[in-house]
């Protein structure tokens, strides 16, 4: 029964990481386009943040697909992360922008409703 719930969390969680390496590209292409730069150093490790963020998404991703009760704290903290990434987005004058922060709190509110669902908790931690 709780395979449907892992599955949508994982998906959730990979949908995420996939958003936030396109977020990555599309800084990428943007400082690289407008030159407007200010240092190299800072646009460098913003973007290995973000793949390692990314990376560790896809990890999450797998152990909750093996049913690892591990993965659950990794999980909800990488929520709190995007909800940290989606709320100056938000708040952003351009509406692209807060579309895009929209769509990841959004995200976050439904795989946080996913993992603290009633079912989920009963099934994942056989309570």
């Amino acid at each position: 029964m709780y395979q449907k719930y892992l599955k949508l969390a994982a998906g959730i969680i990979r949908i995420q990481s996939i958003g936030i390496l396109v977020f990555a590209l599309v800084t990428l292409v943007g400082a690289l386009t407008t030159q407007d730069i200010d240092s190299w150093t800072t646009l460098v490790t913003e973007l290995i943040i973000y793949l390692f963020f990314v990376i560790a998404m896809w990890l999450i991703a797998r152990g909750l697909m093996r049913g690892n009760n591990r993965a659950f704290g990794p999980y909800v903290l990488t929520q709190f992360f995007i909800i940290i990434i989606a709320w100056p987005l938000v708040t952003e004058g351009q509406i692209a922008t807060r579309i895009v922060g929209a769509i990841a709190g959004l995200s976050t509110l439904a795989a946080l409703y996913v993992i603290f669902s009633k079912t989920f908790r009963e099934e994942f931690f056989e309570i």
